[in-house]
């Protein structure tokens, strides 16, 4: 069974969907519209995001959903000979023709910047942005609250965490950061009140807490430490 990844996911954990599950949804506009565009252009995603659906502009072709295939080992391709690998950008739209979301696709895999946005879309009010190479998350990627704020910065390696992580609270004050290694929390970790006074703080190997663990009330003062070991 194969999985594709899109640009829908929450912090670390992400939306997935089976080929199957994707041919079902095609009819009903849920993979949007591909457009192809020149690979050339940088800045495409600030220049479509005010592009409303089948109006005269910046882009010439629109494919339309199920004109498109996912291939068994997860290869964009056109569904009419699927040899033809998609290049373009995937854009889902409601029904206004306002953007939810977009990503770049190139020789048939999602590569390059995608953003995905809240409702009312036709606000632009931002929720996730990153990017993609050859099919997987790469470098850093973020997320947003309603109101603007940051949520996440995280940095994927070939669609896992891999490099420093950041959380925040809705009031904009860190929640907790720290550094993944190959998918697993390492190294120092520190968590944060939302008064922005620490919780707690130590290290991970693994995934796994090790050695000693401070534990902080609310105004910072420490309140307990705990010895954790690790085979």
């Amino acid at each position: 069974m194969t999985l594709i990844s899109l640009i829908l996911f929450t912090g670390i954990s992400f939306s997935t969907y089976t080929a199957e599950e994707i041919e079902k949804k095609e009819n009903t506009g849920f993979f949007g519209t591909i457009k192809e565009i020149d690979e050339k252009i940088t800045n495409f995603l600030d220049s479509i995001k005010d592009y409303k659906a089948n109006s005269v502009g910046f882009f010439e072709t629109e494919i339309p959903a199920n004109e498109v295939f996912i291939t068994s080992d997860g290869f964009i391709v056109y569904d009419k000979d699927r040899e033809s690998l998609v290049s373009g950008v995937v854009t889902e739209r409601d029904e206004q023709g306002n953007m939810i979301s977009a990503t770049k696709v190139k020789n048939g895999l999602v590569h390059g910047k995608y953003r995905e946005y809240y409702p009312p879309y036709d606000e632009h009010i931002l929720k996730r942005e990153g990017k993609f190479k050859n099919g997987a998350l790469n470098g850093k990627n973020k997320t947003y609250y309603e109101n603007g704020e940051v949520e996440s910065i995280i940095v994927f390696s070939g669609g896992i965490p891999d490099g420093t992580f950041k959380e925040y609270y809705r009031n904009g004050k860190l929640k907790s950061k720290g550094k993944y290694e190959k998918g697993k929390k390492t190294g120092k970790w520190t968590y944060y009140h939302q008064s922005g006074e620490k919780e707690s703080e130590g290290k991970y190997k693994n995934d796994e807490k090790i050695k000693v663990w401070k534990y902080f009330d609310n105004n910072g003062n420490l309140k307990d430490e705990v010895r954790h070991s690790f085979l």
